[in-house]
């Protein structure tokens, strides 16, 4: 008897992949498991799993080391688990072949009619089943048309969920719920792929009902069907409590008649949504195994272990018998669920969201009878125990990734991070190249002009000393970080580093919870006692905390609400804004040097404290005028109406979105216009909008210095704002904007309608010319000398690295 091959199973994180090591581990395959996880993958801990290889990244070079190591042990077909994993299998599938490795999966032209969900629409539209309405705008403006015609709410799409990118694969954007056409433009941008933007589609009631299928170059050879009894994601997902069911007669002829149209090959899941009214509804195809694949394994239908012997050249007779009532508990998907819960429903959806009490009540309590624990087998118990050592770690990388940079890729200060390490089965991997990706379209060139920084002196010949900052923040950017307006802080340390300082930021969630300082207080308390530092620089009030006592001499960042208090919807100081206040204050007192982004700050603390005024300065290379029409171009904004702009958050009281809207509804009246939402775009995006636009409103209730005018006014865009913060000496003598008088929304709707009326561009780019952002961090510097209370000089000035910050700890030469 022939030895059976060996099987190479990608994304051994995933519950499928653990699947697929036990279905073909009994069945006599030796099993080899790969992950891009840092951590032993789920798979890896299956007593049939012989050797796991670390993918450093999800890149063609990353999957080239793969089979190079797969070749060595003898492998002889692969199993790609995801999207990405077949789409970067197959990107070199010929290597593989000639590597004599089969690949598991279709060729692009084949999976891409699953993976594209608009080509999956259009397939299943000409075979005669009901989809739901469906647009591709490619605008903005197209959007908007599209929205109101279908009818709010409505769900936007990727049109796939990991598209490939030249070597690397772009990550899963999820679905979008909209309720309201402010929140469209938020909705829409982050989920663009490339030249693709999503799909807008009708929101559909009903209940999700799932077919999955193996087929045989589009003969279906085996079927299986169950219920989703609770979902990971209450808005919609995989579930983690599922019961096999007798597969519908007509959701499977749907089925069957779009996977012969697909020439299908392979595992694949149909999924419908039933409104109990109309016809089941195509949602999307996924042309790969799903998530409850151990359930399908355990009611009879191995679909594994049949899609191997296809791959082998086997007759595979058809078969939909399998065992009903079979019930399945994925138990770390509960504990997923709960933290979903804890989270809250996702901004625009409608449905019914459980209660905090339901998820803790679906995690700790009764399951229906004869529940089993998906990960548990008595013949192979290690994965229960390794679904808990994978999920404890994976869920701290996520809190890490929201609260802290990677290490850095090159430079100076790089560490073992950046060096070739052993993975699981002693393969070695190479430096991931995250650090070299490179974003969109080349940046048009700066018009030649003179800037305040002309006035800086030109390079020493020998840099003195670097002074050493530690910066505490709990508003750093970060890539995976919900949306943000602090980049300033970012780009501030990045033209520190670029003038010689030595800047280590330490950036740790808050989110208003005190144990959380605490921790993040005690990690402070470690790094400063090693003596690596001069002094430490906080970014807010309350970030100053983490640096008493002091060790070191202690400047503070004072940005707005730090000082005067977080207002509430009532627009009045919170009970937290109270405390926030009083410990800003005498963590104001407490240090060295206060740096105030306004001098009406000044007010808010008391006569002893040391104060310098240092607005947040501006990049002029990023924030720079650009033809208003190529602008609305690139964002696909062409609508021939005056558009007003609003940047920041609707919800955050302060901004009080909700007079902005109003003004320009009372300008309608008399003067069709649009206002726009900059909201949850990426900051690469925010001078497109700066540009696009014909005038920015700005209506906040407190603020310090802020960047939204500033940025408006260096992209020469006219600002209408009321008076908060230090934006009537930003506006002073600048042709083109209006201060309002006061804040009611008709005088502001006036503003508008004068500032529209008259046309052209505003005059602001000469106005704030000494905010360059090289220049404040020259006084930030003298603030930091000041501190230290000794003469060293201020280190040399170099052009600034845009990237300097771009990965890393944040260490920096």
């Amino acid at each position: 008897m022939s030895r059976l091959p060996a099987v190479l199973i990608t994304d051994g994180h995933t519950i499928q992949a653990l699947a697929c090591a036990r279905s073909l581990g009994r069945a006599g395959y030796d099993v080899f498991i790969t992950t891009h996880y840092r951590h032993r993958p789920l798979a890896a801990w299956s007593r049939y799993s012989r050797g796991w290889f670390r993918l450093p990244d999800q890149t063609t070079k990353d999957y080239a080391e793969l089979r190079t190591w797969a070749r060595g042990q003898g492998v002889q077909i692969v199993l790609p688990i995801t999207e990405a994993a077949c789409l970067l299998c197959n990107a070199e599938r010929d290597a593989w072949v000639t590597a004599g490795i089969t690949v598991g999966c279709g060729p692009d032209a084949m999976l891409l009619q699953a993976f594209d969900k608009a080509k999956t629409l259009e397939i299943a539209r000409r075979c005669g089943l009901a989809c739901p309405d469906t647009r591709s705008p490619d605008s903005l403006e197209g959007y908007r048309a599209a929205a109101s015609e279908l009818g709010y709410p409505v769900l936007v799409k990727p049109r796939s969920s990991n598209p490939r990118m030249g070597a690397m694969v772009l990550p899963d954007r999820g679905v979008a719920y909209v309720d309201d056409p402010s929140a469209l433009v938020a909705a829409v941008a982050p989920r663009r792929q490339r030249r693709h933007w999503p799909l807008l589609q009708q929101c559909i009631p009903g209940v999700g009902k799932g077919v999955f299928a193996l087929c045989d170059h589009g003969e279906p050879v085996a079927w299986f069907a169950h219920e989703r009894l609770r979902d990971v994601r209450p808005s919609g997902s995989g579930s983690s409590l599922r019961r096999s069911t007798a597969l519908d007669p007509e959701l499977r002829a749907a089925s069957e008649k779009l996977l012969r149209a697909m020439q299908w090959h392979g595992p694949a899941m149909v999924e419908f949504r039933d409104d109990g009214v109309n016809p089941a509804w195509l949602m999307e195809v996924n042309g790969r195994f799903w998530g409850s694949l151990e359930l399908a394994i355990a009611a009879g239908v191995d679909f594994p272990l049949l899609w191997v012997r296809l791959l082998q050249g086997e007759t595979v007779e058809p078969r939909d018998d399998y065992a009903l009532g079979i019930t399945l508990r994925w138990v770390w998907g509960d504990v997923k669920r709960l933290i979903h819960i804890l989270h809250g429903p996702p901004l625009g959806f409608t449905g019914t969201f459980p209660s905090v009490w339901q998820g803790l009540r679906d995690l700790l309590g009764p399951q229906p009878p004869g529940t089993r624990i998906e990960t548990w087998n008595r013949a192979d118990p290690w994965p229960a125990l390794g679904e808990w050592v994978q999920g404890i770690p994976e869920l701290l990388d996520q809190w890490r990734d929201r609260n802290r940079l990677p290490e850095p890729v090159n430079g100076p200060h790089e560490t073992s991070h950046g060096e070739s390490r052993p993975n699981g089965n002693g393969a070695r991997a190479q430096p991931s190249n995250e650090g070299l990706r490179t974003a969109g379209t080349p940046e048009r060139p700066m018009l030649t002009e003179r800037l305040a920084t002309d006035l800086i002196p030109p390079p020493s010949p020998t840099p003195p000393p670097a002074i050493r900052v530690l910066m505490i923040t709990s508003e750093w950017p970060a890539p995976a970080s919900a949306p943000r307006t602090t980049h300033f802080i970012k780009r501030q340390a990045d033209f520190l580093q670029a003038a010689g300082v030595a800047v280590d930021v330490f950036h740790f969630k808050a989110a208003k919870n005190p144990w959380n300082y605490f921790k993040a207080w005690v990690r402070v308390r470690r790094r400063l006692a090693r003596n690596d530092y001069d002094l430490v620089h906080a970014q807010w009030g309350q970030s100053g905390l983490l640096a008493l006592p002091k060790r070191l001499p202690l400047v503070v960042t004072l940005r707005g609400d730090d000082a005067a208090g977080i207002v509430g919807r009532d627009l009045k100081v919170t009970p937290a804004g109270r405390v926030l206040r009083f410990l800003t204050h005498r963590v104001s007192r407490a240090a060295d040097e206060v740096i105030l982004v306004s001098e009406h700050m000044r007010a808010f603390l008391h006569p002893s404290v040391r104060t310098h005024v240092i607005p947040s300065g501006l990049d002029f290379s990023l924030f720079r005028p650009i033809p208003r029409d190529e602008a609305r171009q690139q964002l696909g904004l062409n609508s021939d109406k005056p558009l007003v702009l609003f940047v920041g958050r609707p919800e955050t009281p302060r901004k009080r979105y909700p007079l902005a809207k109003q003004a320009v509804e009372i300008l309608n009246r008399t003067m069709p216009c649009e206002l726009v939402v900059a909201w949850g775009v990426p900051h690469a995006e925010i001078p497109l909008y700066l540009n696009a636009c014909d005038a920015l409103v700005f209506t906040s209730m407190q603020e310090g210095s802020p960047n939204a005018v500033k940025e408006a006014l260096a992209c020469n865009l006219p600002v209408v704002s009321v008076p908060v913060g230090d934006v009537e000496a930003r506006l002073r003598g600048v042709e083109g904007c209006e201060l309002c008088a006061d804040d009611r929304p008709e005088t502001i709707a006036a503003a508008l309608e004068r500032v529209l009326r008259r046309g052209g561009r505003a005059a602001g780019r000469k106005a704030v010319k000494h905010l360059d952002e090289r220049l404040t961090s020259q006084q930030v510097i003298e603030v930091y000398r000041s501190a230290l209370g000794a003469s060293r000089p201020a280190p040399r000035p170099v052009p600034p690295r845009h990237d300097a910050l771009a990965g890393g700890r944040l260490e920096l030469p």
